[in-house]
């Protein structure tokens, strides 16, 4: 559930203000003590940092969080959590104390219906467990009038900042480049809010080359089958003026 990112942001100003927003949230799984030592609590296995002398435990917060959908829909190579329920119990033996949470329903049925109706379930945990969780907007640029207003209403009604993570290759698939996702990253940005995109190493370059001004996330360093390309990606981001290389670690 939770991942590395890959952290495009080319607005200091917004970042920083989107940050102030979400609570110190950051891409990954990440923690939100300070840089002091650190040790391993033999209880829990969690990294502790030392404050004045005094063990404290590590607070995570994940920002890569599909959680299991109502009507069951999961996306787990070994099935661990079935209900929401389970998944916050799941959450809480691993030390996940806040995230960013996005419905399954949404992906694996992207027509307009059921993303906005997976949308919804994740307002209703973001409510039920408030503090806790923040939402995230997923949603099909192939259908894009009813993308365009379901990132609107999720921004204006809910308070969602994030939008994603976006799956090209789920059914229907799509490319980024087509006209409909670049309607659908300007919405993104006129909203101020933060894309979550899932690509392929071509798709990543494309994406920072076309939009400079979108605030973008890249889950996912790179595959099994494509780890050469893992460096490639650092890289990429390095080397673009606007996109800052400071969030690759898991820890801040």
């Amino acid at each position: 559930m939770g991942h590395s990112h890959l952290h495009a942001h080319p607005q200091p100003c917004a970042r920083r203000q989107f940050l102030r927003r979400t609570a110190g949230v950051l891409p990954a799984a990440l923690t939100t003590t300070s840089l002091s030592p650190l040790r391993a609590a033999p209880e829990t296995g969690a990294l502790r940092a030392d404050s004045k002398g005094e063990p404290e435990p590590r607070r995570v917060f994940d920002a890569h969080l599909h959680c299991p959908a109502e009507k069951g829909e999961l996306w787990q190579w070994y099935p661990v959590t079935r209900t929401f329920a389970e998944f916050v119990a799941y959450l809480d033996k691993t030390g996940v104390e806040r995230g960013i949470i996005n419905s399954q329903r949404c992906q694996k049925n992207g027509t307009p219906a059921e993303f906005i109706a997976g949308n919804r379930e994740v307002a209703r945990y973001v409510e039920k467990y408030k503090g806790r969780f923040l939402g995230a907007c997923v949603v099909n640029p192939l259908f894009i009038d009813e993308a365009l207003r379901e990132i609107e209403d999720c921004r204006r009604q809910f308070g969602f900042v994030w939008v994603g993570e976006l799956c090209n290759y789920m059914q229907p698939s799509y490319k980024y480049t087509i006209k409909e996702f670049e309607l659908l990253v300007s919405q993104v940005v006129k909203l101020g809010m933060v894309l979550d995109v899932h690509t392929e190493l071509d798709e990543m370059e494309y994406i920072i080359a076309k939009f400079p001004r979108a605030t973008v996330v890249f889950p996912h360093f790179g595959d099994d089958r494509e780890w050469e390309h893992i460096f490639k990606r650092i890289g990429l981001v390095a080397k673009n003026p606007f996109v800052e290389n400071d969030h690759l670690s898991c820890g801040v």
